[in-house]
C-alpha cells in the first residue's frame, strides 16, 4: 500500500492511500487533511488506475509541484517529492515504511523515525535533481539560437540556485570573454565597486576553473586582499559558475598496448555571474554536483549553437545567411498553412551602394552594411527571422502578419535606418523596401520572394527610400524587372550552384563555338533537356511577320524530332505575345493565363515555356514538358531556364543574321556570275 510522508511546519506524518480515490486539501472533509493557508481546499487527488497511482490538481490556487514541476494530471513513482503550497509530500510505494519504527501519534497519525525520513529524503532529492539536469537537458539541448539558448539556461540556473539575476559572458573568436546576455541587471550602469567585484571573481573563476560563492562577509580576493561584499543594490550572494566542456584526446598506442583516451584540461566557453539580495541557500555537495552537472549541459549546448552558428550565420551582418533562410522560410509558409494565419515577407536594398562603396571604401561599406542589418533587427520581433539574401540585399520573414501590419512594420524600418548614423564621420544611408504576403500574394516561398523583390524595384524606381507592398499591376513587369539577377542560378545548395554555373558557361561555351545553326540547336536543346529534367524540348522562331513556327526539337533520348506534336499549343503563343514566362503542374496556371485543356489529354504533367528575346526584340520561346510531375518546379526554374534563354537568343539572333548575311552573298555572287557570263556572250 503506498503512503505519503507529510512534512507539515517540521511535524512529520506517514498517510496511507487505501481508498480508490484520495483527496487532499484544507478542507476536513478530504481523505488527507493539511491545515495550511498556501493549501486549497480541496487541492488535488490521488487515484489508482490501471498503470498506478496518479495525482491530479484539482485547479487549486498555488498549484500542484511533482520533482519541481507544475502538472495537471501525473503518474506518480516510488520517492516523488510532491509540493502543496509551502507544504512537502513524499509519495512511498515501499510497505516497509509503516512498519519498524512508526507508530501511532496520540493524535491518531502514523508517524517516521529520523532515520528513515531521512533516507526517504536523501532519495526523493536525488530523483528531483536527475529529474532537474534532464529537465535543462531537453530545455536547451534542441534550442541553437545562441541568444534564446542563454536565455533559457539562465531561467533554468535562477531556478537551481534562488538567485535574482545575472549575466553571461562567452568566449570569442579571439579568446576573449564579451557579455553576450543579461537578466534584471545591467553591468554597463551597474555601480563602479560593483563592476570591480564583478571583474574580480570571474578573474578568480577563471584561475580556479570552478565555481566561487561568496555571502555578505570578507573572503579572499585575487590579489591576496579583502573584498567588502557591501554593495549599494545590496547583493548579498554573488555566484560565478564556468561553463566548461571536456576535451579528449587519444592517446599514442604504446607495443602491445590498446589505444586510449586520455582526458585533456576542460575547456572554457564562457561564464555565468548571479546575485541575489538575499542569501542563496546553502548548497551540499550534491547541489554542487548538479550545478556542475548543469554547467556542463548548457556548455555542450552553446558549443553546439555556435557550430550551427557558423555554419548558418553571415558573418559580415550577424543574420542568417541565405542557404538557411530559405529553409526557415519554407518551415514558416508550413506552418502558417496550418495555422491559417499571414505571413509577410519584406525585402531591403541600401540605395546607391555601390557608389557609396566607391566614395568611401568598402571597409566602411562594410561597416555600414552590419550596421543597417543591426539597426533592423532591433525593429523586429524576437520570433521574426532576418538574414542577408545576397550583396546589400536583405530580408526578413514576420509570421503571423498581414500586409497592412507589415507596411507598418517597413516604414518603421525605414525611418529607422534613415535616422541612424554611421561610422565616426556620422555617415547616413537610406533603403528601400518591398513586402508581399502570404497567402493574398502567393502561397510558395518561389512566389513571395519573386513579388516581394518585384515591390523593392518598384520602390527603388519610384525614388528610393520608400517601400511598396506588391500589387498585380507589377506582375506586368515580369521576372525581368527583378532586382536579385541571381535568383534560381545562385541559391544555398552549394551542389545545385555548382551545377547551374557549370551548365550555364557549358552554354554559353556551345553558343560561341563556330557551328551551323542546325547543330548549334541541337546542342543546346540537349544541354537544356539534362538541366530541366525535361522529356523533350522544343524551339520555336518567328519570322519577319512575327508568325511562329516549329524549328528544332530533341528528346531525352537525343533524338531530333522533325516535328512538333502533343504540345499544348496555346501556352508558346501566350507566351510570346505577353512576353511572360510560365511553368505549369498539373494544369495549374501561371501568372494569370487561361488554363491548358490540352495538358490533360496529352497527360502532359509539367511544362516551362520562356520567351526568346535579343534586343528588345521577340525572336521565339524555349518550350520544354515532360509527363512525370516534378513539383519541385518553380520559379526558380524558370528563371534559370531564362538566364539560358538569353544567351540562347543572343546566339540565334546573331546565327539569323549571319545566315542572312551569307544568302545575300550568295544571292549577290550569283547575280555577278549571271553578268559575268553575259559579258562573256557578248
Amino acid at each position: 500500500m503506498p503512503v505519503l510522508v507529510i512534512n507539515e511546519n517540521g511535524a512529520v506524518r506517514i498517510e496511507s492511500i487505501e481508498k480508490a480515490v484520495t483527496r487532499i486539501g484544507r478542507d476536513k472533509t478530504n481523505d488527507i487533511y493539511i491545515d495550511s493557508m498556501e493549501i486549497s481546499r480541496f487541492h488535488c487527488q490521488i487515484q489508482l488506475v490501471d498503470e498506478g497511482y496518479l495525482i491530479t490538481d484539482l485547479n487549486s490556487r498555488n498549484g500542484t509541484l511533482v520533482n519541481g514541476s507544475y502538472v495537471k494530471g501525473s503518474l506518480l513513482e516510488d520517492g516523488d517529492m510532491i509540493h502543496l503550497g509551502d507544504v512537502s509530500l513524499i509519495f512511498k510505494m515501499d510497505k516497509d515504511s509503516e512498519k519498524g519504527s512508526a507508530h501511532e501519534s496520540s493524535h491518531g497519525f502514523k508517524v517516521i523515525d529520523e532515520d528513515q525520513l531521512k533516507d526517504l529524503k536523501i532519495r526523493a532529492l536525488e530523483r528531483e535533481h536527475l529529474l532537474k539536469l534532464h529537465k535543462i537537458s531537453v530545455h536547451i539541448a534542441s534550442i541553437l539560437d545562441i541568444d534564446r539558448l542563454l536565455d533559457v539556461a539562465m531561467d533554468e540556473v535562477f531556478d537551481l540556485t534562488g538567485a535574482e539575476r545575472g549575466l553571461v559572458m562567452l568566449v570569442d573568436e579571439r579568446n576573449r570573454l564579451t557579455l553576450r546576455g543579461e537578466k534584471n541587471m545591467a553591468y554597463a550602469k551597474a555601480p563602479p565597486q560593483e563592476q570591480k567585484l564583478i571583474k574580480e571573481l570571474i578573474q578568480r573563476c577563471l584561475k580556479e576553473r570552478k565555481m566561487i560563492s561568496i555571502k555578505e562577509s570578507f573572503e579572499p580576493s585575487v590579489g591576496g586582499g579583502q573584498i567588502k561584499k557591501t554593495l549599494p543594490l545590496k547583493r548579498n550572494t554573488m555566484i560565478v559558475i564556468p561553463l566548461k566542456t571536456m576535451a579528449w584526446k587519444e592517446k599514442k598506442k604504446e607495443v602491445n598496448e590498446r589505444r586510449k583516451s586520455t582526458p585533456l584540461a576542460s575547456k572554457l566557453v564562457g561564464i555565468l555571474y548571479l546575485a541575489s539580495r538575499y542569501e542563496i541557500q546553502p548548497f551540499s555537495s550534491q547541489d554542487m554536483d548538479l550545478i556542475d552537472a548543469a554547467s556542463h549541459h548548457i556548455a555542450v549546448a552553446v558549443t553546439n549553437a555556435k557550430l550551427h552558428a557558423m555554419a548558418t550565420m553571415d558573418k559580415l551582418t550577424g543574420l542568417y545567411n541565405r542557404g538557411y533562410f530559405e529553409t526557415l522560410f519554407i518551415e514558416e509558409i508550413s506552418k502558417a498553412k496550418q495555422t491559417k494565419t499571414p505571413l509577410s515577407l519584406i525585402i531591403t536594398d541600401i540605395d546607391h551602394f555601390k557608389k557609396f562603396n566607391d566614395t568611401h571604401g568598402h571597409q566602411i561599406g562594410d561597416q555600414v552594411l552590419h550596421d543597417v542589418s543591426q539597426t533592423i533587427k532591433r525593429c523586429l520581433r524576437v520570433d521574426d527571422i532576418s538574414a542577408r539574401y545576397g550583396g546589400e540585399e536583405l530580408v526578413f520573414i514576420l509570421p503571423k502578419t498581414n500586409a497592412s501590419q507589415a507596411q507598418i512594420v517597413a516604414e518603421k524600418i525605414r525611418k529607422a535606418v534613415e535616422k541612424s548614423k554611421h561610422t565616426e564621420k556620422e555617415l547616413s544611408v537610406t533603403i528601400s523596401l518591398g513586402v508581399a504576403t502570404y497567402p493574398d500574394h502567393g502561397e510558395s516561398m518561389e512566389i513571395i520572394i519573386k513579388r516581394a523583390d518585384q515591390a523593392l524595384y518598384e520602390a527603388k524606381h519610384s525614388g528610393r527610400n520608400t517601400f511598396r507592398i506588391w500589387s498585380p499591376d507589377l506582375e506586368t513587369k515580369g521576372v525581368s524587372g527583378r532586382v536579385d539577377k541571381l535568383a534560381g542560378i545562385i541559391s544555398g545548395d552549394q551542389a545545385k550552384n555548382y551545377q547551374n554555373l557549370q551548365l550555364l558557361l557549358e552554354t554559353i561555351s556551345i553558343l560561341n563555338s563556330n557551328r551551323d545553326l542546325d547543330s548549334l540547336l541541337e546542342s543546346l536543346l540537349d544541354k537544356i533537356i539534362e538541366c530541366t529534367d525535361a522529356d523533350r524540348a522544343l524551339i520555336f522562331l518567328a519570322d519577319e511577320y512575327e508568325m511562329m513556327s516549329f524549328t528544332k526539337g530533341r528528346n531525352n533520348k537525343g533524338q531530333t524530332l522533325t516535328q512538333a506534336s502533343m504540345y499544348s499549343r496555346s501556352i508558346p503563343q501566350q507566351v510570346f505575345e505577353t512576353g511572360k514566362s510560365c511553368c505549369r503542374i498539373d494544369d495549374g496556371t501561371d501568372g494569370g493565363m487561361a488554363p491548358s485543356q490540352s495538358m490533360g489529354r496529352f497527360q502532359l504533367q509539367t511544362v516551362m515555356c520562356v520567351p526568346l528575346q535579343a534586343h528588345g526584340e521577340r525572336i521565339g520561346v524555349l518550350y520544354v514538358d515532360s509527363h512525370i510531375a516534378k513539383k519541385e518546379f518553380g520559379v526558380k526554374d524558370v528563371i534559370f531556364l531564362e538566364a539560358l534563354a538569353n544567351q540562347v537568343s543572343t546566339a540565334l539572333q546573331h546565327a539569323r543574321i549571319m545566315e542572312k548575311k551569307l544568302q545575300e552573298e550568295k544571292e549577290k555572287r550569283k547575280a555577278l556570275e549571271a553578268e559575268l557570263e553575259k559579258l562573256k556572250k557578248r
